[in-house]
């Protein structure tokens, strides 16, 4: 009867985090999404990034679109917000996260280990900069200055085109979910 319980209560709490998991959404708040023009190369020195003014007063992810024009191996990358400018003092960083060559079709999404807070209005600026890897990477811009909120940068310097970028936060679960599972733990 002991095992029983413990077997059942590990289920229940499994379907608790299956839950979770499950309905965990993003809340995207500004992102550029261009058909395309280019890439940015990207390099360990960073210099490559998007200005931006959030509306909301956190970020949780950064989406980028990241390509390979050469065919060499797998690359690492890190995404850093800065306050203010390129040269501005660094907010947080994302997770590293590895890009397999050839990269997938899509964005690649960067995590950050904790929110970071932003103020809303106020101007940040992503950089990406390649950790491992190789020559040929680089992030997608589009033609022109789409983006009115910011503009992009390569080798530090601002250009009058925009990066594919999205940033945001992850959402709660929703209560309902986390109440049914919860619900079971008492059958």
């Amino acid at each position: 009867m002991k095992g029983t319980t413990i077997n059942r209560l590990f289920t229940s709490l499994a379907a608790v985090f299956a839950c979770a998991t499950a309905t965990a959404q993003f809340v995207i708040d500004q992102h550029n999404e261009p058909s395309g023009l280019g890439t940015f190369a990207t390099s360990p020195l960073g210099g490559v990034g998007q200005s931006f003014r959030p509306a909301l007063s956190s970020l949780d992810f950064v989406e980028l679109q990241i390509f390979n024009q050469s065919p060499v191996g797998p690359a690492t990358f890190l995404v850093s917000i800065r306050d203010g400018s390129m040269t501005g003092g660094v907010l947080g960083r994302s997770q590293p996260t590895t890009v397999g060559a050839p990269p997938a079709l899509g964005p690649t999404h960067f995590d950050f280990p904790s929110s970071v807070p932003l103020t809303s209005g106020n101007t940040y600026v992503l950089e990406i900069s390649e950790q491992v890897g190789g020559a040929g990477w680089g992030v997608r811009y589009g033609p022109g200055a789409d983006y009115a909120n910011g503009q992009a940068f390569t080798g530090g310097n601002p250009v009058n085109f925009d990066l594919w970028f999205r940033e945001g936060v992850a959402a709660a679960p929703e209560p309902t979910a986390w109440i049914s599972a919860l619900s079971r733990l008492q059958r």
